[in-house]
């Protein structure tokens, strides 16, 4: 495919250039096809390590790099004979092609040295970094509570005022600040600037706001009352007195109008009231604040009297997040780790001077070397990463940043990305400075879908809410349309988009049928359901008939019309956290095979089941952790028996009524699931003290089952991938050593709170409906895509915080006057919800944009609402200003603001379509009662008959259970062993010693003084073992200096009992004679002449395959099948020569001479596998291998029998 006009004109514009890219409009292709064409058409020829390309997340990353190397590829195809091709390949897993985040990483490792950090500092993950802040500042606030920290009393007040006297609401606004302040270019200025403001005694950065504030407020209202209707005369009279304010008003004039709008709000006309003031109740209710701050008497001035109550408490948490700041960042470099935002922070102070506003040599060298700087997802972007880029990238007529992004598509709020960014470049870059690009050819949707979506954004989407206005550059064009004739409207002009609306609570108990038949059953369970359950198996319904009528789908592969499969479709919700598991249950009900992406992980029934255990080995009295896991799969108890145990003790803990139970009720038939679990939970409860915790959770997993359980459930793969990552997690948290349950607990605890979980790979279903939140499909799409649970109310919780935290007004808490318990907002806190509102909605405005363009071919709209709410905004018209826009309490409102006044459509008949949608309403939930082969009665059947299966299904079933693993014998067979014990398995059944003087020794031998030392002596009398090991301690530990005769030995021994390495009886039980013998033998005597090359008692670990095992140990033929084995040993005695190794391995058997052949035989596998061993790590030959019989004082020669020379094998 061709590119377009827009594509083309970026991928040749060179200096500052962005584009923006709407919902599938080929950006990354684009993108891709640019850095090609800067790596030709450059003259003199550009490299790719001149090229900085970045993007935000891995995946994407991960794609970039995908893409752009398999167009090289296809380069080098074309052009065999250009070597250019063949280099830029040779280096492109050197080039600087990745996320923002790995960039920096490379740099703060160059750097380390000027930045005082661990060269081999690692990076802390998300979750660890969590949990070290949480520990950081719980420490931080003890030593405040204790009176240790400076202005420990200022912050016991600020908990006590602003915290209501619970420190939590403190805690996190001190880590908001934190993580706000660390994606600015300069956090420490940010903060200066604020203890700068509150520091002064007169509010007069207030002062200003509010001037400001009641002109926003005059602009935002004046169309707003002009637009009511003529015969409101106080709607008239109150916009005849804000029409009075001058566009740069004083403080004065301000309040003169704020008591006129006052004044006419005292007296209203007869009759009159209830209908003129409703439309009016927000703007008067505002009217009456803004005058309370802006009525200033000679005896009263309310702003600087909220000044002085609230400045001392706003300077305190200032002073205790500076604090908390300062020891986070010690403490990780205490542990030499830095989190994401330390590699943004380093990356600036090497490459930004914060005194000059200049950039520092360290990025003019960078900029010397990028020619071009390429970022993707730009409007994802945060201060610092903006200050990162812009100075690694060239100014002037050497710009060369490309920038890639959609403001429509920015819905990272939540991880601080500002938009506005992208959008400040997009209005300074039309000129000089730069080139916007706008790409709106849509090459993904259906022309119909396209259409439905653009007169809706065109409705809603504006400046002031969404951050951009959906204008002729923001309208999605249908792309390549001579090729895609199928998808366009003059092909089908029936609308593509489905609205399906169910209407809440119109069924009652009263409508229930009588008798007690199947019809009374279904309606009961219908009845018993979540709402998000009802509305999900609406969903499953209408997915089930698509599937049945072969609904067609557009194949971009052959480039035709086909039925479509499960694995067409996906449902999108804005926060699938709490309600996967219904979307789960339902579907499987109803033989719909889902896949659920990564979300709700903490909420799925395993990994709850889990948790609860976990949480009560942590602490048993705890009844709803109890009841979870007694009612889990875990122990199996039915709801009848927890209620016998329950009477067993009907107050305190469940815990101690199931104790009771188990010790008097034997008979009962739950005893044994009892008395089963009790008995497990003891020995768990143990582990769980004395070993790590993911060897616990092991421990539960393998005697209970459960994990093996879930394969036998419905989405079973994807439930035993949750269990496995739940244990990751805490194998995870046992690595970086802070094992304890309770603090493995408070993690978990941490996460939830902050909403974040862990990745868990999708288990790849054949053909499977998606589930998945809307951020999760970006980037994704699909030929049918469900919108679902659009009636879900706005979260605006953060609009409540008794202090908020604002871009442009900084701290805004509210006001607690001294003299009472009530608090009312400050100046800035009422700016700041107004402005967050506003922000607010517009990134919900975006997440709904994208989530209708991830739709193909098919788009279906669901949610669920009262018949109030529907009777007030499906049926009557209302206006589409700004002040009804920020009044929308869910998606909900905003699709019937623009029904009813864009399509002119109200929905008074239950079913019906228009051009752009066709909707239907349901009135009750009958229809969610019908009885049919996939209705609720079926899945009762199906629990009392066999299901149906296809051939394929039923073979790849009878593949699972007959399957057997091929190489069973490897489970029999240690990975890591001791060459001593491959040599006891060659001498199968003859003894280890035969008649030992003492056993073989362990790689660590102790001596009786040595265990002593330790405190690990049991027993004063030296058993033969322990003879053994004292004579291989003495050969380890004697001076080669000194053994040249009995006497010297002596000595040697008097000399190492006196330094408590041997004890009397150790060293009254040397064989003298048979040692000396050894040190005078012409062997002994070469080994004392080269004394400064032996080693004594080396360990070593090396890794042999199979093969090479395969001549000391029985072979069995199904173990060797890429398989290997890690060998350790410790040689008694080496020579190290520069040249050539020589071994010398003791041995103590009591034994004749007739006997020393068999014995030979024995141990020469062993010291073949010594010889093999050494010269693989040291690289030099074994040229001498002897065996010393002490007890003979005869010394043996071993043949390897093998090539012992330098190996490629790993060491």
């Amino acid at each position: 495919m061709s590119f377009t006009p827009a594509q083309q004109e970026a991928i040749i514009a060179r200096g500052n250039v962005l584009v923006v890219a709407g919902a599938g409009t080929g950006k990354t292709r684009t993108l891709v096809e640019r850095c090609l064409h800067c790596l030709v058409e450059e003259k003199p020829p550009t490299s790719l390590d001149e090229i900085l390309m970045v993007t935000f997340t891995d995946a994407a990353a991960a794609e970039m790099r995908q893409r752009i190397r398999a167009r090289l590829e296809q380069e080098l195809a074309k052009h065999t004979d250009d070597l250019r091709w063949t280099e830029q390949l040779t280096i492109f897993d050197t080039a600087h092609i990745g996320t923002l985040h790995s960039f920096c990483l490379q740099l703060v490792r160059q750097h380390f040295y000027e930045l005082e950090l661990d060269p081999q500092l690692t990076v802390l993950p998300e979750e660890e970094a969590r949990l070290l802040a949480d520990e950081t500042l719980e420490n931080l606030l003890q030593s405040h509570y204790a009176g240790d920290a400076e202005g420990a009393e200022a912050v016991q007040q600020l908990i006590q005022v602003q915290g209501r006297g619970w420190d939590q609401p403190i805690r996190t606004l001190v880590l908001r600040l934190h993580h706000y302040t660390q994606t600015l270019r300069d956090p420490a200025d940010w903060l200066k600037s604020q203890l700068e403001m509150f520091a002064s005694p007169e509010p007069a950065q207030w002062r200003t706001w509010l001037i400001e504030g009641i002109t926003d407020w005059r602009n935002r209202w004046l169309p707003a009352l002009q637009s009511e209707k003529s015969d409101n005369l106080k709607a008239t009279e109150c916009c005849r007195a804000l029409a009075s304010l001058l566009e740069n008003p004083s403080l004065e004039q301000g309040a003169e109008a704020l008591e006129n709008i006052w004044a006419a709000d005292l007296e209203w006309p007869r009759g009159k009231k209830t209908d003129w003031r409703k439309p009016l109740e927000d703007f008067l209710e505002e009217a009456t604040f803004l005058r309370s701050l802006a009525r200033k008497t000679k005896e009263v001035d309310p702003l600087a009297e909220d000044w002085d109550w609230i400045r001392g408490q706003m300077t305190s948490l200032l002073g205790l997040a500076e604090q908390f700041s300062a020891a986070f960042s010690l403490a990780k470099r205490e542990l030499g780790v830095v989190d994401f935002h330390d590699l943004e922070q380093h990356s600036l102070q090497l490459l930004w001077d914060r005194n000059t506003k200049q950039a520092t040599a360290v990025a003019r060298q960078w900029r010397k070397k990028l020619r071009f700087v390429f970022v993707d997802e730009y409007q994802d972007i945060n201060d610092a990463q903006d200050a990162i880029l812009k100075a690694l990238s060239r100014e002037g007529e050497e710009s060369n940043r490309f920038l890639v992004g959609d403001v429509k598509q920015s819905i990272y709020r939540f991880r601080l990305a500002d938009p506005h960014i992208f959008q400040n470049y997009i209005e300074t870059w039309r000129g000089a400075d730069g080139k916007a690009i706008p790409l709106v050819d849509n090459f993904r949707s259906r022309e119909a879908i396209l259409n439905f979506i653009n007169s809706l954004f065109e409705g809603l989407m504006r400046r002031d809410i969404g951050s951009v206005p959906y204008d002729d550059e923001a309208r999605l064009r249908f792309g390549n349309a001579e090729n895609r004739v199928d998808l366009s409207c003059a092909k089908e002009d029936a609308p593509r988009v489905e609205l399906h609306l169910r209407l809440k609570g119109s069924l009652e108990a009263k409508d229930m049928p009588e008798g007690e038949g199947e019809g009374s059953r279904a309606w009961t369970e219908m009845m018993n359901l979540e709402e998000a359950e009802k509305e999900a198996r609406l969903i499953g319904k209408r997915l089930l008939a698509l599937k049945a009528e072969k609904h067609l789908a557009w194949d971009e592969h052959t480039k035709a019309m086909r039925p479509v499969t499960w694995s067409d479709m996906a449902v999108l919700l804005r926060s699938p956290a709490r309600k996967a598991e219904s979307y789960a249950k339902e579907f499987s009900r109803l033989g719909i095979p889902l896949l659920v992406a990564r979300g709700g992980f903490y909420e799925s029934m395993e990994v709850t089941d889990l948790l609860s255990l976990l949480q009560l080995l942590d602490n048993p009295l705890q009844d709803v952790p109890t009841l979870a896991v007694l009612h889990s799969p875990l122990v199996g108890m039915s709801l009848d028996e927890l209620a016998t145990i329950r009477l067993k003790l009907t107050k305190g803990p469940i815990w101690m009524a199931l104790r009771r139970f188990h010790e008097s009720d034997e008979e009962h038939a739950g005893w044994k699931k009892a008395d089963r679990f009790l008995k497990n939970f003891a020995s768990w409860r143990r582990l769980a003290r004395q070993v790590s915790l993911s060897r616990c959770l092991e421990a539960v997993l393998s005697e209970t089952h459960y994990a093996a359980w879930l394969l036998t459930q419905h989405r079973g793969e994807q439930r035993h991938a949750n269990v496995q990552r739940l244990l990751g997690l805490a194998q995870q948290f046992d690595r970086f050593q802070r094992q304890g349950l309770f603090r493995f607990l408070r993690f978990i605890d941490a996460q939830q709170a902050a909403e974040t979980e862990p990745e868990v790979a999708a288990v790849a279903e054949e053909d499977a409906v998606s589930l998945m939140s809307v951020h999760q499909s970006k980037g994704l799409e699909f030929p049918v895509v469900v919108v679902a649970d659009l009636g879900k109310p706005f979260n605006m919780m953060d609009l409540r915080a008794e202090i908020m935290l604002d871009d442009k007004f900084g701290l805004c808490p509210q006001v607690k006057p001294p003299h009472t318990g009530q608090r009312y907002p400050s100046l800035p806190y009422w700016l700041a919800r107004q402005r967050q509102k506003q922000e607010m909605l517009g990134e919900e405005m975006r997440l709904l944009y994208v989530a209708l363009t991830r739709a193909r071919d098919t788009l279906i709209l669901t949610g669920s609402i009262s018949e109030p709410v529907f009777n007030k905004r499906w049926l009557e018209t209302s206006e589409l200003t700004a002040a009804t826009l920020l009044a929308a309490r869910n998606f909900l409102d905003w699709l019937a603001g623009w029904c009813t006044k864009i399509t002119g459509t109200v929905l008074k008949e239950n079913q019906g379509r228009n051009s752009l949608f066709c909707w239907k309403v349901y009135e009750d939930d009958t229809h969610l009662i019908e009885t049919s082969p996939s209705a609720a009665s079926e899945a009762e059947k199906m629990e009392q008959t066999s299901v149906p299966m296809d051939a394929a299904s039923w073979k790849k079933l009878q593949q699972k259970l007959s399957w057997i693993y091929p190489h069973s014998a490897a489970t029999h067979e240690p990975a890591k062993t001791s060459v001593s014990a491959l040599r006891r398995r060659m001498a199968e059944d003859i003894e280890t010693e035969a008649r030992p003087l003492f056993e073989l020794k362990s790689a660590n031998p102790q001596t009786k003084a040595q265990q002593r030392k330790n405190g690990n002596n049991n027993s004063e009398r030296l058993s033969a073992a322990e003879v053994g090991t004292t004579h291989h301690s003495f050969l380890q530990m004697v001076s080669l200096e000194r053994v040249g005769s009995v006497e010297e030995l002596r000595r040697e021994a008097k000399r190492l009992e006196a330094e408590q390495l041997l004890t009397v009886e150790e060293a009254g039980s040397l064989d003298f004679p048979a040692l000396a013998a050894f040190w005078k033998s012409e062997l002994g005597l070469r080994i004392q002449r080269q004394s400064r090359h032996v080693r004594r008692e080396l360990a070593f670990t090396v890794r042999f395959s199979p093969e090479e095992v395969a001549g000391n140990t029985p072979k069995d033929p199904e173990l060797f099948d890429e398989e290997f084995v890690v060998v350790q040993g410790v040689a008694d005695l080496t020579v190290l020569l520069p040249d050539q190794i020589w071994l010398v391995d003791f041995k103590t058997d009591r034994i004749t001479s007739a006997e020393l052949a068999e014995k030979v035989k024995i141990y020469e596998p062993q010291l073949q596998l010594y010889a093999q061993a050494l010269a693989r790590i040291y690289h030099r030959p074994v040229t001498e291998t002897q065996l010393y019989f002490l007890a003979l004082k005869r010394s043996v020669a071993v043949k390897t029998g093998r090539s012992n020379k330098l190996s490629q094998t790993e060491v």
